[in-house]
């Protein structure tokens, strides 16, 4: 899929007014997730998404923190709430699940904390494959 189908998709999905604001949402939610992701994990990710959403997973010093932590720092470069960044990133991870092989969604789940399963619209240790009843 092409970035601009995967922004809008996130536009639609997020209730946003553009394809800017899905595209800040979309680098928001992937450099948080490209700081939480340790052992060249956020370039496997990156290997399998559009390059201008691929850069936002690179490049960054990989450690550990909370959901909560997440959240606010999707919160800060967005400008949002804790619910809006929550909701931006279970969207976010929702359209990129569609584009990423089951084994790659299986190792950036391993890496997370159980907290953030709910983003992944999964229960801990479970893995939802793209398109199966019941996905957003």
């Amino acid at each position: 899929m092409k970035y601009e189908q995967i922004l809008e998709e996130v536009k639609i999905r997020a209730q946003l007014d553009n394809l800017q604001q899905a595209a800040e949402v979309s680098r928001a939610v992937l450099e948080a997730l490209g700081e939480r992701l340790f052992n060249n994990e956020a370039d496997d990710l990156a290997a399998q998404l559009p390059e201008q959403l691929a850069q936002s997973l690179r490049g960054h010093q990989s450690r550990a923190f909370g959901l909560d932590e997440f959240l606010a720092m999707i919160a800060g470069k967005t400008d949002a709430s804790p619910d809006q960044a929550e909701h931006y990133a279970g969207t976010v991870i929702a359209v990129m699940k569609k584009f990423i092989s089951e084994g790659e969604l299986h190792d950036v789940q391993a890496q997370l904390p159980k907290e953030f399963s709910r983003l992944f619209g999964v229960g801990p240790g479970e893995i939802r494959k793209p398109g199966l009843s019941g996905e957003r």
